[in-house]
This record gives structure tokens, C-alpha cells and sequence, in this order.
């Protein structure tokens, strides 16, 4: 249902705020926390491009 998607898009974005404040934390440890935090990046533009789309991949 919209209410599902719309609850799961919200979930999935409250995730991805906690694992930028955990590479936020990390980032500055070397080249692995900077992988994750462009991986991060890329996520977070996906999801945003693709609100409509949350459950194809």
C-alpha cells in the first residue's frame, strides 16, 4: 500500500541518516570509511531520485 511504501521510505532514509553519523564519525580513519561514505552518497541519491520506485531495484 502507499502507507507501507511511504512508512519503509522513511525507515530506510532514518537508516541511512544513522550510517552517515556513524561514517561521519569514521571518516577520517583512512580510505575504508570514505568507501562507505561514497557508497552512502550513492544511496541516499538513489533513494531520493527514486521515491515512486522504492520497491524496484
Amino acid at each position: 500500500s502507499a502507507a507501507e511504501s511511504a512508512a519503509w521510505s522513511a525507515t530506510r532514509r532514518e537508516t541511512l541518516a544513522y550510517g552517515y553519523a556513524l561514517v561521519g564519525i569514521k571518516v577520517s580513519t583512512g580510505a575504508g570509511g570514505k568507501l562507505i561514505s561514497i557508497l552512502l552518497d550513492l544511496a541516499v541519491q538513489e533513494e531520493e531520485g527514486n521515491h515512486d520506485d522504492a520497491d524496484t531495484v
